[in-house]
């Protein structure tokens, strides 16, 4: 149970960086390895700065992965 989407969407994202749960998008597993990618490849949707040395409380940051 969560108290507001905000705190969701951060718990989620936290969650995906700690390797401790596993989240599933439809059908698929999202990995760390995934969101580097995303991170590093310059057409995507994802920073550097929002997979690695991640601010953990910033709410844009947060729902950036699943927008």
């Amino acid at each position: 149970i969560t108290q507001d989407s905000k705190h969701a969407l951060k718990t989620a994202r936290n969650q995906i960086m700690t390797g401790a749960r596993l989240i599933v998008l439809g059908f698929f597993p999202v990995f760390y390895s995934m969101l580097h990618d995303l991170a590093s490849n310059t057409l995507g949707p994802l920073f550097s700065h929002d997979v690695e040395k991640v601010d953990k409380q910033d709410d844009r940051t947060a729902a950036r992965p699943y927008s």
